[in-house]
């Protein structure tokens, strides 16, 4: 049984009702409307909420990550540069483009989803933390080795 008002503000209980929204056919939830649709008028109606959340979700698990591997406060494993904006996580053997191809889905691997990634399979081994200047000499580095 799902709850609702009618159109003169009384409460009511509805039973086996279905979604207003032309040829949805789902049963009600929430204010004569199916779950889904529910949902997607509360992300139209927040979308700046929802977006800043995502952007601060984001930035934690970066965060937390980078804490991880720097030991605390995230810093540049080879010069010490600690400004987050500029540090990202580096795969200590070379092989980020194969893992990011390995766990992306539907999504990019990179950023956000390997955060996300290292954090549910707590802090592996095989990364740390540099600066982007020092992440770019590593890959050229590494790219002229695989040339000679």
């Amino acid at each position: 049984m799902v709850a609702g008002r009618n159109n003169k503000g009384q409460f009511m209980a509805y039973k086996n009702r279905i979604c207003s929204v032309d040829g949805c056919g789902k049963k009600i939830s929430y204010g004569g409307k199916c779950k889904s649709h529910a949902q997607q008028k509360y992300h139209q109606a927040n979308r700046e909420l929802i977006n800043l959340r995502h952007v601060e979700h984001r930035e934690e698990l970066k965060l937390d990550a980078m804490s991880y591997y720097s030991n605390g406060k995230p810093k540049c494993n080879i010069c010490g540069f600690d400004d987050p904006r500029a540090l990202v996580i580096d795969h200590i053997n070379n092989n980020g483009a194969e893992h990011r191809k390995k766990i992306q889905s539907d999504r990019q691997g990179g950023g956000a989803t390997t955060y996300l990634w290292l954090s549910k399979n707590k802090y592996p081994d095989g990364f740390q933390v540099l600066c982007a200047n020092c992440n770019t000499i590593k890959e050229r580095c590494h790219r002229r080795s695989l040339r000679a």
